[in-house]
């Protein structure tokens, strides 16, 4: 039986290009066959994700649905990921028998991934914070002018080139955040990622 992974987004443009995303991601990893994903549970908002209790409702709306895991992507906007993250998964109610809970924030926002995997510029370039990426978008992907992510997010997901997105540090740890959900299904076991800070 197919466990499903339920993703939990911003908004539009997010929740069709994250089934994609996901779905190449597992298929990269050879088990798309053992994970599904499920439809996106949309906050319509990074501040209804952010704010005190917000969170915490979309993932209790997830767990609901009783997935082998839940994926919270809300862009960093200003803030630092990884503090970001850590701080998210904090208020998370701890990894319990109805499944993992991963937190991905891309540096800035998610536009830097589509970024890195269309750019064609030198492979060892870093590309998280990298300039204006929706920007970026708008100038080099003809059929992306203007620029909107309910409309072209999607269909740009499925143009990259996964080894050039991972030039960004973020895309690298939703990745990793992937093969983590893998290895504790495998285990029969949950895990809630990334681990809060110490202090």
């Amino acid at each position: 039986m197919r466990r499903e992974i339920v993703p939990i987004v911003e908004g539009d443009g997010d929740a069709k290009a994250v089934r994609v995303l996901l779905d190449r991601l597992f298929a990269e990893t050879g088990r798309q066959a053992d994970w599904a994903v499920g439809t996106p549970i949309r906050a319509k908002s990074r501040g209804n994700l952010t704010k005190a209790d917000g969170l915490e409702r979309f993932v209790e709306v997830a767990r609901r649905r009783h997935p082998g895991a839940i994926m919270v992507l809300v862009d960093a906007d200003k803030d630092c990921a990884r503090d970001l993250a850590r701080r998210l998964v904090e208020r998370i109610d701890g990894a319990d028998s109805r499944g993992s809970v991963v937190v991905v924030c891309p540096v800035r926002r998610y536009e830097q991934w589509l970024r890195a995997g269309l750019d064609q510029a030198s492979p060892d370039l870093e590309f998280d914070g990298l300039g204006d990426p929706k920007g970026w978008i708008q100038a080099n992907i003809p059929d992306a002018n203007p620029y909107k992510p309910a409309l072209h997010q999607a269909e740009l997901t499925r143009q990259i080139d996964l080894p050039r997105a991972a030039r960004c540090r973020s895309f690298r740890r939703l990745q990793h955040a992937i093969e983590q959900v893998i290895a504790a299904a495998d285990q029969g076991s949950v895990v809630v990622t990334p681990v809060p800070s110490a202090d």
